[in-house]
């Protein structure tokens, strides 16, 4: 069943030519199933990244036993989207460069900062294999000098 939705998926996708990077997918489904399949693994993939981050922000104050037994749980929803050839890709922390197909929410000017940088991502990007099906939303800091 699965390897049928991915052949599936593949013979629906119509990419679209662009110079800026990856657009998101264009599925033509002939069944409401496939189109809900697909936000199904959508919402999973935006889920797992929340908890994620939920995560690595409270790991002080949760008990390693409980983060290890969770995390095993995320591994496995981590490998269940690789199979379906789902990647979830985070930004925080990278440099930001303008070319890049992301939705920048708010640009932040900072007195000393010397390259703009993402500082905090509000919804992860996601790809169908090299397709992006969803645009990442984030946080750019950015030299306060810059115009």
């Amino acid at each position: 069943m699965l390897k049928r939705f991915q052949d599936h998926l593949r013979s629906k996708q119509q990419p679209r030519e662009s110079t800026t990077g990856p657009e998101p997918i264009v599925l033509r489904c002939s069944d409401a199933e496939s189109a809900n399949v697909l936000k199904s693994l959508l919402a999973v993939a935006n889920s797992y990244w929340r908890l994620r981050q939920l995560y690595k922000r409270e790991a002080s104050s949760i008990s390693e036993e409980f983060t290890r037994r969770s995390n095993r749980h995320l591994d496995a929803i981590e490998a269940a989207l690789k199979e379906v050839e789902i990647e979830v890709q985070d930004h925080s922390e990278s440099a930001f460069n303008p070319g890049q197909r992301l939705e920048v929410i708010e640009f932040q000017r900072v007195k000393g900062v010397q390259r703009e940088t993402v500082i905090e991502t509000l919804r992860p990007s996601v790809y169908h294999k090299t397709t992006l099906i969803q645009v990442g939303q984030v946080i750019v800091e950015t030299p306060e000098d810059k115009e």
